[in-house]
């Protein structure tokens, strides 16, 4: 946590100089302040609260986030205070465009928050808490004869764990755990475009679990957990110098502390309420781990580890834990290319990737967990104008895509979603997609669009193929689309109405069969409209009643943006079935 601090601390210095000299100059003040309350019958009500402010110049800009959420507590009973402790920054970035030094190169420079640099299935990680966010240096944007890099070093910025979605194992945030990565972005080279992407992952793994403690006189009592980003009441913790954090000084300090050497010799016991709260063990520290027990197990490490005396770690078997020689280290590296070429009217894109990853967890009578995985892919496209201009108002666009896709290959920050990240969707799969479109009936346009697609499923084997019809009109004000496909066959039909009235801008009702092969019908009953009431304009409204089986739903939502700026949105969400209910 001391790197934390110092680390905020030289943003606040750099922001401030940098501020003072360009007072002068053109100096902008902004931000935002944003506030969310939900509602469940189980849960009541919670609120989450943000504010954002920023501070820019001609040549930086500097913003600074604070959040605030508890999702216990009654908005209506107690209100966040600044001074209270509940808004932190979660987020803090200065950015300078400009060169480095005299008449040199102008790049952009982040010291702070950023995203990582890499399309979505290296990089765009979109669940809370991100994956893809660090907190270091990334320098971008710099251009040389046609060529721009770009390039980053920092700390993954926060922890998932295992039981999160999507996870972040086998690896947390600790002093030992870097990012790094970068881009090379060419526009044309010899005709190509081509971009190059890596990042790599490096920590250290504990290769075992601990869960005892065993004094020197014999007693032992259960470990709570290694390296925690949180302390619990009556929780018995073990620190070593992976630890990301050092406790908290003001809510820890009723803690009872252990410093143990190397070899686990007790070299220090900080009774509860004596403090100083020991920072994290590092390589400057005499001590090389901390136990830390509050409430009962503070009295057993008071009772049973005096200064002098030996430690004893074991796993789950019993058996002694040597940590010095349990901690190995783990790496990640990801790394792509990405082109596009003009061949004769034919447009060609491809892309290639790698994932290669240390893992020294033994597993299934293995030593280790070690793969490699990756994926390419290559896409022709192009559009032919060979149908009767009687029948068809436009070319037929042809699409033919080749897919080899490891089932492995899941970059720890990927966008773990199958219609925005295909490369994550289709893991697994060899095979082939075309695909076919074009408009006909020049007096009544059809949208027409076929895919046929064919892969084999690496794991087992085994042949798939699909098919889907796609139709898109206008009939009689109405727009009318359908698909048939393997697995379903669905209808949409909406209409545009309005003006009504002066008062109602624009009112479209909607209705949408989807019928799957195997399970039941979907109904969806939809309303948007764009009405004014008096002075307050343009306020979007939506409402749909969906029915699947026995299951319905109920959503309506309204947005109103006022002419100072202030944006008002409302949603609501009547499941009547408990587990979708439990859910939101």
């Amino acid at each position: 946590m001391r790197r934390l601090l110092a680390f905020f601390a030289l943003l606040f210095v750099v922001a401030a100089v940098h501020a003072a000299a360009a007072y002068a100059a053109n100096l902008g003040i902004s931000g935002f302040v944003e506030t969310k309350v939900n509602y469940t019958p189980e849960d009541s009500f919670s609120a989450q609260t943000q504010v954002q402010f920023g501070a820019s110049t001609s040549s930086g800009k500097l913003s600074l986030s604070l959040a605030y959420y508890d999702a216990t507590r009654k908005i209506w009973e107690s209100h966040p205070k600044l001074d209270s402790g509940t808004y932190y920054p979660y987020s803090m970035t200065l950015t300078a465009s400009g060169p480095w030094w005299k008449n040199g190169p102008t790049v952009t420079t982040k010291l702070g928050d950023f995203d990582m640099l890499g399309p979505s299935y290296i990089a765009g990680d979109t669940a809370w808490p991100p994956a893809r966010q660090i907190r270091g240096v990334l320098v971008s944007d710099l251009s040389y004869q046609g060529v721009k890099l770009s390039g980053y070093f920092g700390w993954p910025k926060y922890s998932k764990t295992p039981s999160s979605s999507p996870p972040l194992p086998p690896v947390d945030p600790a002093r030992s755990t870097l990012v790094y990565g970068g881009a090379v972005n060419v526009a044309n080279l010899r005709g190509v475009k081509v971009d190059l992407f890596g990042a790599v992952r490096q920590g250290n793994l504990l290769l075992v679990t601990p869960k005892t403690v065993k004094a020197a006189n014999g007693n032992t009592q259960t470990l709570t957990a290694v390296n925690p980003v949180s302390m619990s009441s009556n929780q018995l913790l073990l620190f070593t110098r992976e630890a990301s954090k050092r406790p908290n000084e003001v809510t820890n300090i009723w803690w009872t502390y252990v410093l143990l050497d190397k070899d686990m010799k007790v070299l220090e016991v900080r009774p509860a309420g004596t403090g100083p709260v020991p920072t994290g063990p590092n390589n400057s520290t005499a001590y090389a781990y901390v136990l830390a027990g509050h409430e009962s197990k503070a009295t057993w490490l008071k009772d049973n580890c005096p200064v002098g005396s030996t430690v004893q770690i074991l796993d789950s078997a019993n058996n002694p834990v040597d940590l010095s020689t349990m901690i190995k280290p783990y790496r990640e590296a990801i790394y792509a290319v990405e082109a596009a070429y003009k061949l004769a009217g034919i447009n060609l894109s491809g892309q290639w990737g790698r994932q290669v990853v240390v893992d020294p967890r033994p597993a299934d009578s293995k030593p280790n967990q070690n793969f490699t995985a990756g994926f390419r892919t290559l896409t022709a496209s192009t559009d032919l104008d060979i149908l009767d201009k009687v029948m068809a108002t436009k070319p037929l666009s042809l699409s033919l895509a080749y897919r080899n896709i490891d089932k492995d290959f899941v970059p720890w920050a990927a966008l773990k979603d199958s219609s925005s990240n295909p490369i994550y969707g289709q893991r697994d799969q060899r095979g082939f997609k075309l695909t076919a479109s074009t408009t006909v009936f020049p007096d009544n346009p059809v949208d027409v669009s076929l895919e046929l697609d064919t892969y084999v499923q690496k794991s087992d084997n085994s042949s798939h193929q699909s098919s889907k019809l796609t139709l898109g009109t206008k009939l009689a004000g109405f727009s009318v689309s359908g698909s048939i496909a393997n697995d379903s066959t669905s209808i949409s039909v909406s209409r545009e109405i309005g003006p009504v009235a002066g008062v109602i801008d624009a009112l479209t009702p909607s209705l949408k069969i989807t019928q799957p092969t195997t399970g039941d019908r979907t109904t969806e009953v939809g309303l948007k409209a764009k009405v004014n009431l008096g002075g307050f304009t343009g306020i979007e409204g939506s409402a749909t009643y969906t029915v699947k089986g026995q299951a319905t739903t109920t959503t309506a939502s309204a947005k109103y943006v006022s002419p100072n700026g202030i944006t008002v949105e409302a949603k609501v969400t009547d499941p009547n079935d408990a587990e979708s209910r439990t859910a939101l």
